[in-house]
């Protein structure tokens, strides 16, 4: 499972320089972890452009983003192409 960030969204990405490597949320440039990581465990993602595609919540879902206050989290389900 991937991490989910304090703004929400999995980490899709690391970033390199000085010092250790850290998971970012690209979109928000977000490089702190959640202090809690959520349970997602009986809970669905609807993908962002429509709210179709209904599966269950999972971090692991492209551009997945938790939204806790939401009865859905929100993905990307690849409706408009990955280009």
């Amino acid at each position: 499972m991937s991490t989910v960030m304090k703004c929400g969204c999995a980490a899709h990405g690391v970033v390199q320089g000085p010092g250790p490597k850290r998971e970012v949320c690209a979109i928000h440039m977000c490089t702190e972890p959640a202090p809690v990581q959520p349970v997602l465990t009986g809970r669905f993602a609807m993908c962002t452009y429509g709210d179709h595609a209904k599966v269950a919540s999972n971090a692991a879902l492209a551009f997945f983003e938790h939204r806790a206050s939401s009865k859905h989290d929100r993905y990307y389900c690849g409706c408009f192409g990955w280009d």
